[in-house]
């Protein structure tokens, strides 16, 4: 799954109240990004973090953001 689509996904999930019906599922979608978590362009990944649960992803984000 592209990240623009996964962005637009966990909006989907959101606004529907169902990220608990795939979260089984996105670990995998969220890996194949995750090492361009702290590049330009790839902002949104604290939206995703949030939307899915992925505390340690948000957390560490919102940490990289704050500091710059």
């Amino acid at each position: 799954m592209s990240f623009e689509l996964l962005v637009q996904f966990s909006k989907f999930c959101d606004k529907y109240d169902c990220t608990a019906l795939v979260k089984p599922w996105v670990g995998g979608w969220i890996h194949r990004h995750i090492d361009h978590l702290l590049e330009p362009g790839y902002e949104n990944f604290l939206w995703i973090a949030w939307a899915f649960g992925r505390d340690d992803i948000f957390e560490n984000l919102t940490w990289h953001l704050a500091m710059e």
